[in-house]
């Protein structure tokens, strides 16, 4: 844990952090942190580390062989000093993926955490509106799930009238 940010956090909440490593390719460090961790971090990253953009949040399906299925990629901005962290941590439960929101934190967070809702199935506790954001809220599944069938057919909602 060489770098500065794995190091803060480190001093910080020492059993949080599971690895960290600098990526070259983009630029920026990657944490790989315990869920249960996750508010905690951002927090700091954003109050004491000037981490004050939240870029993205991505899920990742790891497919339905591996033994923790489903991964959160966070990438956080510091617009201060131009620099870029990248936080990762894999959601234990495979069938009931969950984790506490980070949208009253960022706002940024609201749309993210609702797409990763809608196309993966998991879940963001204390999100104050979990609704489906890009599918209609009859369409039963996840689509971007590994084992979403390629060749199920979901029912067509009927429209409203425009005029």
């Amino acid at each position: 844990m060489n770098n500065s940010v794995a190091q803060h956090l480190h001093l910080t909440l020492s059993d949080a952090i599971q690895d960290s490593f600098y990526d070259e390719k983009s630029n920026h460090e990657v944490i790989v942190l315990k869920p249960e961790q996750l508010r905690p971090i951002i927090s700091i990253l954003k109050t004491e580390l000037f981490y004050d953009m939240l870029m993205d949040i991505a899920s990742v399906d790891l497919g339905i062989e591996a033994i923790e299925r489903f991964e959160l990629i966070y990438l956080l901005y510091n617009t201060r000093e131009n620099k870029r962290v990248c936080l990762k941590t894999i959601l234990p439960d495979n069938k009931f993926p969950k984790i506490e929101t980070v949208s009253d934190i960022f706002g940024a967070a609201n749309w993210a955490e609702r797409e990763a809702f809608d196309m993966m199935g998991i879940v963001f506790s204390g999100h104050p509106n979990l609704e489906r954001l890009l599918m209609w809220d009859e369409f039963e599944g996840h689509p971007l799930r590994k084992d979403y069938p390629l060749d199920r057919r979901q029912p067509i909602p009927k429209t409203k009238e425009l005029l």
